[in-house]
């Protein structure tokens, strides 16, 4: 099997933890599916669109722009955008963080 020694190899170097789940069975990792169908059809556009007119796809750049896009895309059902959690003061933030302290209190340990 030499792809499962190259995908290892890969893996270690670039620091990368491979996590299973059962096969065909894409409930159990709703979120990575829906991760991944959103790149892709996010990339698919792009490459379509202005991308198409490029001789060569710079695939880092192409992700770095849809990861821009999703990151700064108000969710449907929460209001909030993933790029709004990381500011301090944001109320969903806010919550995440009195979230965890409430948690670490309950354990017995304090956060630092």
């Amino acid at each position: 099997m030499r792809g499962a020694a190259e995908y290892r190899a890969f893996c270690k170097e670039n620091g990368i933890t491979a996590i299973f789940n059962l096969p065909a069975n894409p409930t159990g990792n709703a979120a990575a599916e829906s991760s991944v169908r959103i790149l892709k059809t996010l990339l698919f556009s792009y490459w379509q669109g202005d991308g198409a007119s490029r001789k060569k796809v710079r695939l880092t750049a192409d992700v770095d722009k849809v990861l821009r896009v999703i990151n700064n895309s108000q969710n449907a059902v929460t209001g909030y955008r993933p790029s709004d959690l990381q500011d301090p003061d944001c109320p969903k933030a806010v919550l995440v963080k009195v979230k965890a302290t409430l948690f670490a209190l309950a354990k017995g340990r304090a956060l630092s």
